[in-house]
């Protein structure tokens, strides 16, 4: 099947209270994986002026052992006070994204786990624009739930697939979990109000996806939606709020805007408003399709696309 396995999962924890869904969550794929899980508490610096002027209150070295003196708690009580030996706990000072981004470059995970905590309202907007950089800068999968997790289990996902971009890794990857998962998939694309779908690019280039991904002895359905350009993302969260998906899988591929690295309005609306856990897959430099001309008498020719999905990328 796909090379593609979740051994190693960051779950960044912004307050200890959450911890708990994170580790359900988190416990979920390391039922199917055997994952190793490395909770990560990120204790804000505070300048060098406020520690010398107020040094009883900001002690850099008090706040980490508090911090891991409430996150080895909360993990105790999640685990009945025996917390296994692939639980890491971790703490360090710093700026939660870039200390995220560092433990990237340093060490190998298949998957981060975040969390948006909508309960503070004052902080939410601050978890947003956090959550997109984390997205933006990671270039494993990310997950990416809110109140909610896939808490009976994954049984469908819903892939949204742009098929006029580079969809050939969020293919891949959907692929590899619902064949581990024993999940079905749901595909959809999105087309202008104006296109005729039945002679469609989009119809057929989706058509030939669903058809390896039930080659792959997976289950898989196709829905094409009509809408607005600028009413896609409103589209396919009517579409996920209704149907019975579990998990949504998206690409953050041509989505980066310049150097900005930011998160295009659609993939922000379906990360933010979804009534699922999402999972974001990062953009390899891999086009899904390839195209050749067969050539007839009278000079006539066809154009002929096939996808482009080689034996290295996928595991016999």
């Amino acid at each position: 099947m796909i090379k593609k396995n979740i051994q190693n999962i960051l779950v960044p924890v912004l307050f200890t209270a959450e911890s708990q869904i994170l580790l359900k969550q988190a416990m979920y794929f390391h039922e199917v994986f055997s994952s190793r899980i490395t909770l990560l508490y990120v204790v804000p610096k505070v300048s060098f002026l406020r520690r010398m002027l107020q040094p009883k209150k900001f002690n850099p070295l008090k706040a980490r052992q508090e911090a891991l003196s409430k996150l080895t708690h909360c993990a105790n009580v999640f685990f009945d006070e025996e917390i296994p030996n692939f639980i890491d706990i971790k703490i360090v000072e710093g700026e939660l994204v870039t200390e995220i981004l560092k433990m990237l470059k340093t060490h190998k995970f298949d998957l981060i786990i975040i969390k948006e905590y909508s309960k503070i309202k004052c902080l939410l907007n601050k978890l947003k624009v956090e959550a997109e950089k984390i997205v933006s800068g990671a270039e494993c999968p990310v997950m990416i739930i809110h109140e909610k997790w896939t808490k009976t289990g994954i049984k469908e996902i819903l892939v949204p697939i742009d098929v006029t971009q580079k969809c050939k890794n969020v293919v891949l990857w959907a692929a590899a979990i619902s064949h581990k998962l024993k999940a079905r998939i749901q595909i959809v694309s999105i087309v202008d109000l104006n296109i005729n779908v039945e002679k469609s690019l989009v119809k057929k280039r989706a058509n030939l996806i669903k058809n390896w991904i039930t080659k792959q002895g997976i289950e898989c359905d196709l829905n094409i939606l009509r809408s607005a350009p600028k009413k896609m993302h409103d589209a396919l969260l009517s579409f996920a709020d209704q149907g019975n998906a579990d998990l949504i899988m998206i690409l953050t591929h041509e989505e980066f805007i310049l150097a900005n690295n930011y998160l295009s309005k659609f993939a922000k609306e379906v990360i933010h408003r979804s009534p699922k856990p999402v999972l974001s897959v990062v953009l390899h430099d891999k086009p899904m399709f390839n195209v050749v001309w067969d050539s007839y008498k009278y000079g006539r020719t066809e154009r002929i696309e096939h996808l482009n999905i080689t034996e290295d990328d996928i595991k016999n």
